[in-house]
């Protein structure tokens, strides 16, 4: 059930569209390693602490704190990228890292983590978690592919004004409270 709900949440999600960004910028194995370790931390984050942020934590400020960290983004993407600094930036580690993060940022608070907490509160706690976990994972390699795909494609700079774009119109959206 899990892997049902989360896996089609998660089309057309933000989380999806950084990935496939992300996958556009940077080496596609330490991306998907990087979401999907992410992926498997924010799930299990979900399940035992969904419920209560839900309860607790207004959802307001966190729409702002992901609205402004998704503004960020959309201005380091349109960002122009020497040669020094792409080396350092396309490492497999800073890849990982970069991916992980972001994908943290971009998950908290998203539908996919309050419907995890509201499954794993109706239901096993462990088949929860395996079967949301898998649904990102695999959500992410389907994006890291599709994002690697569009890269060979299409001219970098486009896609990293399109990526940009792409930030942005989410950081709005989300500091308006849509």
């Amino acid at each position: 059930m899990a892997f049902g709900v989360v896996f089609f949440a998660e089309f057309g999600d933000k989380s999806q569209l950084l990935v496939l960004s992300l996958s556009g910028r940077f080496q596609r194995l330490p991306v998907f390693f990087g979401v999907s370790s992410a992926a498997v931390l924010m799930q299990g984050l979900s399940v035992i602490a969904g419920s209560f942020i839900a309860d607790h934590v207004p959802r307001r400020p966190v729409e702002l704190a992901a609205g402004s960290l998704f503004l960020i983004f959309a201005a380091w993407t349109l960002r122009p990228v020497n040669s020094k600094a792409h080396d350092l930036v396309t490492t497999h580690r800073s890849a990982f890292v970069a991916s992980a993060f972001a994908f943290v940022v971009a998950e908290f608070g998203d539908k996919t983590m309050l419907a995890t907490a509201a499954l794993a509160a109706n239901g096993s706690r462990l088949g929860t978690w395996l079967g949301s976990s898998a649904a990102m994972v695999v959500s992410a390699a389907l994006a890291v592919l599709v994002g690697a795909a569009l890269a060979r494609r299409f001219d970098p700079a486009k896609l990293r004004y399109a990526a940009a774009a792409v930030f942005a119109v989410v950081g709005v959206l989300l500091l308006v409270g849509v």
